[in-house]
């Protein structure tokens, strides 16, 4: 049995962190979090696309840039939040700003990259 988590928590999955963004049925919903490097390859991508004009970070990405102190600079990504809710977690003691929660939030109910389901789960 997992513990019981709430919208910020952090947790990991096989070595791999999580924010906790909620549950629709069976699918729990969480925002991968990239290692430092990875955050600023996404964020080197993203800037050389915007600078050509190819897109926006609304259409390519769906994501935000902590600034929580573990997780500074490091990027929360939502694209394929999708878990099984049974898949074994490890809860961890890192407290997510409120400033990240509210970007998550936004994020979530702003990007046409955020699965409906979720986005449901915040609208109502």
């Amino acid at each position: 049995m997992n513990p019981p988590l709430s919208f910020g928590d952090t947790f990991l999955v096989k070595e791999i962190e999580y924010i906790f963004l909620g549950i629709d049925g069976e699918i729990l919903y969480a925002a991968k979090i990239l290692d430092l490097e990875l955050s600023k390859q996404v964020e080197k991508f993203l800037m050389n696309r915007i600078a050509g004009n190819k897109a926006t970070n609304k259409t390519i990405f769906c994501f935000v840039k902590l600034i929580t102190p573990q997780y500074k600079n490091r990027i929360a990504s939502l694209t394929k939040p999708e878990l099984n809710k049974n898949i074994k977690i490890k809860k961890l003691k890192v407290v997510i700003e409120d400033e990240d929660k509210e970007k998550l939030k936004e994020e979530i109910l702003t990007s046409d990259l955020a699965p409906i389901g979720l986005q449901q789960n915040f609208s109502s």
